[in-house]
């Protein structure tokens, strides 16, 4: 490829930018600096693979994604029963979703109770009442503050809506790369490419598909892009799927004139390596050309199921990860601390620190069987 396949312009040094064939943002790493150019992949990113990214953000997060940039953004979840808000970080840690101020006068008294999610915020916020209550000594104050943990013993719940108009160019555009980086052949594509420039998504469904494209290894979370191309049927089309729950159809070409092409991308997310599959599946061309969603009326209990499989393996590394965290704090706190450099680890210590380990693993235990009570979407 030698221009951008959305503005036409010649691509070289100063306008060449890497392009993510599948978003970073949910763990996409093949990439390619011959597609578009610096200014359509800025103009794309923010207009449409943002949308995607965002609807896409909770799973990347439950499952811990490692991305080239950065971890994903934190998911902000609420308690049904009291209202309460946290944000979830993408080690499954829950923080409140904004500090809590309240005043109460006492006779001549006015009493504060501020509750901040780091001393840098509680400093900020006591320097902002010090402008108007000149008695407030932000450093002492700061000195008598605590640091508390406090148990969530209610689920936390979230709606995730995933599909509809936000986030379907941004599927065509995942397929028009894929196609473009495997063949670049940018005649039988030509009608996506305005599409995608005019924002039309008519050519692209959610499907959920009675049989799987591949098969899935054990514990495996992988996206995939499937492409297959018939001279004879003069017909084109990817298959996308996400995080092996969502799929999406994207009808290429209906005019596709070149050799059969049959491409089978597959990327699995928590490995992070690309994995070789047998195809079992080709979805038929007039099936996939004459697919309306939802008229075609697809089956969600593959989809119910899919999701159910995606959150098992998802807590499964949850439990792992806070395990882990656990038994490193428990070993910091007790034996780090009472064993000086040299020094011998005594049976009382010991004790200490497996008392401390199975009474944390119990709490642990009760938090995961909340969760797992609440994966419906």
């Amino acid at each position: 490829m030698t221009n951008c396949y959305m503005c036409g312009k010649v691509l070289n040094s100063e306008n060449q930018s890497i392009e993510h064939i599948l978003p970073n943002s949910i763990g996409g790493r093949l990439t390619s600096s011959n597609l578009i150019c610096k200014d359509c992949n800025s103009n794309l990113g923010n207009k449409f693979d943002s949308k995607l990214s965002s609807q896409l953000n909770f799973f990347s997060n439950i499952l811990m994604i490692k991305r080239k940039r950065g971890n994903p953004q934190p998911e902000l979840m609420e308690n049904e029963k009291t209202g309460e808000k946290y944000f979830l970080d993408h080690e499954g840690i829950p923080t409140r979703d904004k500090p809590s101020f309240e005043s109460t006068k006492m006779g001549d008294k006015l009493n504060f109770k501020i509750v901040a999610r780091d001393m840098k915020e509680a400093r900020e916020i006591l320097t902002g009442l010090s402008k108007k209550y000149k008695n407030i000594n932000v450093e002492e104050l700061l000195q008598q503050a605590e640091n508390v943990s406090v148990d969530i013993q209610e689920p936390l719940y979230k709606t995730i809506t995933v599909g509809g108009k936000d986030c379907l160019p941004a599927i065509l555009k995942i397929a028009l790369n894929f196609y473009i980086f495997k063949t670049e052949d940018l005649l039988s594509v030509k009608n996506a490419i305005d599409d995608l420039n005019n924002d039309r998504t008519d050519k692209i469904e959610p499907i959920v598909l009675e049989h799987r494209l591949f098969d899935l290894d054990e514990d495996e979370v992988s996206h995939s892009i499937y492409l297959r191309g018939s001279q004879t049927e003069h017909k084109l089309y990817a298959i996308i799927e996400l995080f092996n729950v969502y799929q999406f159809i994207v009808k290429l070409s209906d005019s596709y004139n070149l050799p059969d092409i049959e491409e089978l991308y597959v990327f699995d997310i928590l490995l992070c390596t690309e994995k070789s599959k047998v195809i079992k599946y080709r979805p038929d061309f007039s099936f996939v050309f004459n697919f309306i969603y939802p008229k075609s009326k697809p089956d969600f209990l593959i989809l119910q199921n899919a999701l159910n499989r995606f959150f098992s393996i998802a807590m499964g590394r949850q439990h792992s990860n806070h395990l882990r965290q656990m038994v490193t704090k428990a070993w910091d706190e007790i034996i780090s601390s009472q064993i000086p450099e040299g020094g011998i680890l005594t049976p009382e210590i010991a004790n200490s620190f497996s008392k401390r380990v199975a009474e944390d693993f119990v709490k642990l235990a009760k938090k995961l069987a909340i969760f797992n009570n609440t994966n419906d979407i």
